[in-house]
């Protein structure tokens, strides 16, 4: 609820801005995760081993099954839900906006979490080296 000049009123939505960022902040991840071939070494199984194959003909990649990962994935989800046009989507608490000056809020649509966790894979043994000084 929402007073606004001693007025109440109930918003059952929000209007989100996406900021326009390149696809390499986003989907362009998950291009490059899915790419990789050796599964994480961290556990001792491969959650994406069937994933990997639906994945590799797949326009709009689906997001790591990976626990380590998938559990930081809400703003795959949002992304995903911000984009799909007006006409197919059922229902949802956010409804996307073009004009930043009716935004409720802004979403920076950036894979933070996969981004880290692919840059921590990249520098293998070497991320926990602690150094002096």
């Amino acid at each position: 609820m929402y007073r606004t000049q001693d007025q109440t009123r109930t918003q059952t939505s929000r209007n989100v801005f996406v900021a326009d960022l390149p696809r390499s902040l986003n989907y362009g991840l998950l291009d490059e995760y899915w790419a990789l071939f050796a599964p994480d070494s961290r556990i001792d199984v491969d959650p994406d081993a069937g994933l990997r194959h639906a994945a590799a003909s797949a326009r709009r990649k689906p997001y790591p099954g990976n626990p380590l990962i998938k559990q930081y994935s809400a703003e795959y989800w949002l992304l995903g839900d911000l984009e799909t046009p007006e006409r197919l989507r059922e229902s949802s608490f956010a409804e996307r906006v073009f004009d930043l000056d009716v935004a409720d809020v802004v979403f920076i649509p950036f894979f933070a979490t996969l981004s880290a966790e692919m840059e921590l894979d990249r520098m293998g043994e070497e991320r926990w080296v602690l150094e002096e000084g």
